[in-house]
């Protein structure tokens, strides 16, 4: 389905139709992305560009959009 050179793909989530995957790449060793991918033709899209470490992707219940984690401080996101 898919490779990387710097580590796992994970974190691989059904959209609820079945039609696609989203899932965790590894595009460096400091960078990942979300990529889709259509199950009916392979058809592989990046869904977020490598800026930091995008992971633990997961559809909405209607799977119309794609809700992700980012590595940030948990102060900054009004946790602590």
């Amino acid at each position: 389905m898919d490779k990387s050179l710097f580590g796992l793909i994970h974190d691989f989530c059904w959209s609820p139709d079945g039609a696609w995957v989203v899932y965790s790449v590894q595009t460096s060793h400091r960078t990942s992305i979300l990529r889709l991918y259509r199950v009916s033709d392979g058809h592989k899209s990046d869904t977020t560009t490598p800026v930091l470490r995008d992971f633990s992707p997961c559809f909405d219940e209607e799977g119309k959009y794609i809700f992700s984690c980012l590595p940030v401080p948990l102060i900054l996101c009004g946790i602590l």
